[in-house]
């Protein structure tokens, strides 16, 4: 990897990653298997044909081709990438806490943030508290259509102190 390259892959919300490099993003265009990269083009691309290269491992992936340079029309946004950052840390911890309200997770998340910039480039309160709500969703069951569809699974079945709480499920 070129020396001074600050790279970092974080998941994006259509199942691919996004590459984080040198304050520009990157989003996953296609994979070569048999040469082992990973083709990578900016997330400006209405206005940027910027590309990049790296090895297919995502854990500790090697830039093979530093595309940033070739960047049309905008400059690198450190701070974009940061508030990136936060709203993927605010949707897994929507994901690992459904339970927990919304105003907790969110106040817990941009209380971190410290920089008036970084905060400018977040979403709106009241979108960040949607985004919330839809990572809490995922994990919760869907609305049963008859009596037969119900099963209470294990956070259900217990209080917040760990005691059992549905002892008997009769399906009456």
């Amino acid at each position: 990897m070129p020396t001074g390259a600050n790279m970092e892959i974080i998941p994006s919300n259509k199942g691919k990653s996004t590459l984080c490099l040198n304050g520009f993003t990157y989003t996953e265009h296609s994979r070569n298997l048999r040469l082992r990269k990973i083709y990578w083009r900016c997330t400006e691309r209405d206005r940027c044909n910027a590309r990049t290269h790296t090895s297919l491992d995502l854990e500790a992936p090697e830039l093979l081709k530093d595309g940033t340079e070739n960047h049309i029309g905008h400059e690198a946004d450190h701070r974009a990438v940061i508030a990136k950052k936060v709203m993927q840390g605010v949707k897994r911890r929507a994901e690992e806490h459904p339970n927990e309200p919304p105003q907790q997770a969110l106040r817990d998340a941009v209380g971190n943030v410290d920089d008036p910039e970084v905060l400018a480039k977040l979403p709106e309160r009241n979108s960040m508290r949607r985004v919330i709500n839809l990572h809490q969703n995922i994990g919760r069951p869907r609305n049963p259509v008859t009596v037969q569809d119900i099963v209470m699974g294990a956070p259900y079945t217990t209080t917040k102190r760990g005691t059992r709480y549905l002892l008997f499920d009769s399906g009456k």
